[in-house]
Protein backbone atom coordinates (compact mmCIF):
# COMPACT_ATOMS: atom_id res chain seq x y z
CA UNK A 1 0.00 0.00 0.00
CA UNK A 2 2.95 2.17 0.64
CA UNK A 3 4.21 1.76 -2.85
CA UNK A 4 1.13 2.50 -4.59
CA UNK A 5 0.88 5.82 -2.24
CA UNK A 6 4.09 6.84 -3.56
CA UNK A 7 3.35 6.25 -7.18
CA UNK A 8 -0.09 7.89 -6.57
CA UNK A 9 1.99 10.76 -5.22
CA UNK A 10 4.51 10.83 -8.40
CA UNK A 11 1.90 10.69 -10.82
CA UNK A 12 -0.23 13.94 -8.31
CA UNK A 13 3.37 15.66 -8.96
CA UNK A 14 4.03 15.00 -12.91
CA UNK A 15 0.68 15.65 -14.18
CA UNK A 16 0.44 19.40 -11.52
CA UNK A 17 4.08 20.09 -13.40
CA UNK A 18 3.21 18.89 -16.61
CA UNK A 19 -0.21 21.50 -16.72
CA UNK A 20 1.77 24.27 -15.24
CA UNK A 21 3.95 23.71 -18.16
CA UNK A 22 2.06 23.54 -21.08
CA UNK A 23 0.73 26.65 -21.06
CA UNK A 24 3.94 28.67 -19.30
CA UNK A 25 6.61 26.88 -21.13
CA UNK A 26 5.88 24.37 -24.42
CA UNK A 27 9.11 23.29 -25.11
CA UNK A 28 10.08 22.70 -21.53
CA UNK A 29 6.57 21.10 -21.56
CA UNK A 30 7.75 18.82 -24.35
CA UNK A 31 11.19 18.29 -23.03
CA UNK A 32 9.43 17.04 -19.67
CA UNK A 33 6.96 14.36 -21.66
CA UNK A 34 10.40 12.96 -23.45
CA UNK A 35 12.24 12.67 -19.55
CA UNK A 36 9.02 11.17 -18.05
CA UNK A 37 8.61 8.78 -21.04
CA UNK A 38 12.53 7.57 -21.04
CA UNK A 39 11.89 7.17 -17.21
CA UNK A 40 9.68 5.15 -14.48
CA UNK A 41 7.65 6.51 -11.39
CA UNK A 42 8.53 2.89 -10.00
CA UNK A 43 11.94 3.91 -9.17
CA UNK A 44 12.74 4.75 -5.48
CA UNK A 45 15.96 6.99 -4.96
CA UNK A 46 13.79 9.62 -4.17
CA UNK A 47 12.26 8.14 -0.61
CA UNK A 48 14.20 7.62 2.36
CA UNK A 49 12.98 4.94 3.96
CA UNK A 50 15.04 5.27 6.91
CA UNK A 51 13.56 8.60 7.74
CA UNK A 52 11.29 9.72 10.20
CA UNK A 53 7.27 10.91 8.71
CA UNK A 54 4.99 12.38 10.47
CA UNK A 55 1.37 11.73 9.55
CA UNK A 56 -0.60 13.64 12.02
CA UNK A 57 -1.42 16.37 10.89
CA UNK A 58 -2.85 16.63 7.61
CA UNK A 59 -1.25 19.12 5.11
CA UNK A 60 -3.03 22.29 4.49
CA UNK A 61 -4.50 22.36 1.08
CA UNK A 62 -3.86 26.03 0.17
CA UNK A 63 -5.52 25.23 -3.74
CA UNK A 64 -7.17 22.66 -5.31
CA UNK A 65 -5.63 19.69 -7.61
CA UNK A 66 -6.39 20.38 -11.47
CA UNK A 67 -7.87 17.39 -12.20
CA UNK A 68 -10.10 18.86 -14.76
CA UNK A 69 -7.19 20.36 -16.22
CA UNK A 70 -5.87 16.82 -16.26
CA UNK A 71 -8.46 15.94 -18.07
CA UNK A 72 -7.70 18.12 -20.94
CA UNK A 73 -4.27 16.98 -21.15
CA UNK A 74 -3.21 15.66 -24.81
CA UNK A 75 -0.42 13.75 -25.13
CA UNK A 76 1.46 12.91 -27.81
CA UNK A 77 1.84 9.67 -29.60
CA UNK A 78 5.91 9.15 -29.56
CA UNK A 79 7.52 9.82 -32.98
CA UNK A 80 9.10 6.42 -33.25
CA UNK A 81 7.92 2.86 -31.24
CA UNK A 82 10.45 1.45 -28.75
CA UNK A 83 11.62 -1.21 -31.30
CA UNK A 84 12.52 1.58 -33.90
CA UNK A 85 14.29 3.82 -30.77
CA UNK A 86 16.48 0.21 -29.78
CA UNK A 87 17.39 -0.48 -32.78
CA UNK A 88 19.03 3.11 -33.15
CA UNK A 89 20.48 2.37 -30.01
CA UNK A 90 21.85 -0.42 -31.03
CA UNK A 91 23.66 0.81 -34.24
CA UNK A 92 27.39 1.74 -33.62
Amino acid sequence: MIQNAIILWDYLTLSTQLVALQKEDPDAYEAMVEEIGRGSVLTWCHVYFQGKYDFRRPPKITKRFPLKRIQKLEVKPPDRTIEEQLQEWDRP
